[in-house]
C-alpha cells in the first residue's frame, strides 16, 4: 500500500442503525401533566368552583375528590393543545350538579370555631361578611341548576358566553337569555330576603 495515499474509509452501514425519526413507529405521547400536577396546581380552583356551584360546605371535600377521580379517568382524553381550566370546569359543573341533586333537602348552619379575641370593628366586619355570604347562598338556592351554573361561571368565574357555549355544549343565544333571567331572579331573591319586596 502506498503510504502517500490516505486510507479510504469504507462506506459501510453500521450494524446498529440509527433510528430515522420519519420512519420510526409512533410512540404514544405521555400526557403533558400528571394527575398529581393537576391536583397541586388546581385544587384551590376546583374547591372554590364547586363551592360556588352550590355544593354545601360539608360536602366540598367529597365533591373535589369526585372531580379529580373523573379527571383521572379521562386524563388520556385531554387534548394538551387546549387550556386545562375549562376542561376542569366542565367536571366541576357536572359533579356539583350531581351533589346538589343527591343532597338531602335540609338547611344546616355550620358551627364555626370560636374566634380569637378581636377588635369590635373587626368582629362586626366578620359578622357582616358572614351574613352577606349566607344571603348570596340563599338567593342562589332559588335558581335552578342551569341558571345557577351560567350565572356562577360567567359572573363569578369570569367565563365569556362564547367560552361557556363550548364548555356546556349549548347555543350562545340560549346562554345569554338564561344569564339575563338568572340575574333578574337572583336580584329579586336578594330583595325578598332583605324584606324590600318588589321595590
Amino acid at each position: 500500500m502506498d503510504p502517500r495515499r490516505s486510507p479510504q474509509v469504507p462506506s459501510v452501514t453500521p450494524s446498529v442503525a440509527v433510528a430515522d425519526p420519519l420512519s420510526a413507529p409512533a410512540v404514544p405521547r405521555a400526557a403533558p401533566v400528571t394527575l398529581a400536577e393537576i391536583y397541586e396546581a388546581h385544587f384551590d380552583y376546583v374547591w372554590h368552583c364547586v363551592r360556588r356551584l352550590g355544593v354545601p360546605e360539608k360536602d366540598l371535600e367529597d365533591a373535589c375528590h369526585d372531580v379529580f377521580v373523573a379527571v383521572h379517568r379521562h386524563l388520556a382524553d385531554y387534548d394538551p393543545s387546549r387550556p386545562l381550566k375549562p376542561w376542569l370546569t366542565a367536571f366541576c359543573a357536572r359533579v356539583a350538579s350531581n351533589h346538589r341533586r343527591s343532597a338531602p333537602v335540609r338547611r344546616e348552619v355550620a358551627q364555626d370555631e370560636l374566634p380569637e379575641p378581636d377588635t369590635h370593628a373587626h368582629a362586626l366586619q366578620r359578622e357582616d361578611d358572614r351574613a352577606n355570604r349566607q344571603l348570596v347562598a340563599r338567593a342562589m338556592d332559588g335558581l335552578d341548576e342551569a341558571r345557577r351554573t351560567v350565572l356562577v361561571l360567567h359572573d363569578v368565574e369570569g367565563w365569556s358566553v362564547p367560552d361557556l357555549a363550548g364548555l356546556l355544549g349549548e347555543p350562545e343565544g340560549t346562554l345569554y337569555s338564561r344569564l339575563r333571567t338568572a340575574r333578574a331572579m337572583f336580584a329579586d331573591a336578594v330583595r325578598r330576603l332583605l324584606g324590600r319586596g318588589d321595590t
